[in-house]
């Protein structure tokens, strides 16, 4: 038995709970389903090299979005080899990155050591890839 999303009733436990099985068990099929396409997708895109690709009325578009964090472990020891890290590193040694940012933005790294910090930086990148529907022009 499936319900209605608009209705603002509220069932019983003996409909909701049978209702919800079943378009949990749909909505899993229908998101194993998306996950492969989606993967298939991006693989032909990025194969053929195309950021965009229309097919009637619909775009779809890939990108690429990095996401940058810090090798920790190489930045500990660069700040301690420079004897930076007062303030820094602490007790558990770990780097307080608001604390960092100060002492770069106040001058209290020097240059250098911000270039070469750059050698500490982990990016990762996801592949996003969004399907629009294309806006219907209106008459008038």
């Amino acid at each position: 038995m499936r319900l209605n999303p608009e209705d603002v009733t509220v069932p019983s436990l003996d409909e909701l709970i049978p209702a919800y099985y079943e378009n949990k068990q749909e909505y899993s099929s229908y998101e194993k389903l998306i996950d492969r396409d989606n993967q298939i997708i991006k693989e032909l895109m990025e194969k053929d090299d195309l950021n965009k690709y229309v097919v009637g009325n619909l775009t779809a578009t890939l990108s690429i979005r990095q996401n940058e964090s810090m090798d920790e472990v190489k930045l500990l020891q660069l700040l301690k080899e420079r004897n930076l890290a007062d303030g820094i590193i602490k007790t558990t040694e770990y780097i307080d990155m608001d604390e960092l940012e100060r002492a770069m933005y106040s001058g209290k790294i020097p240059e250098e050591v911000i270039v070469e910090m750059d050698k500490c930086k982990i990016v990762k990148e996801t592949k996003v890839l969004k399907v629009t529907r294309k806006k219907e022009k209106k008459n008038g």
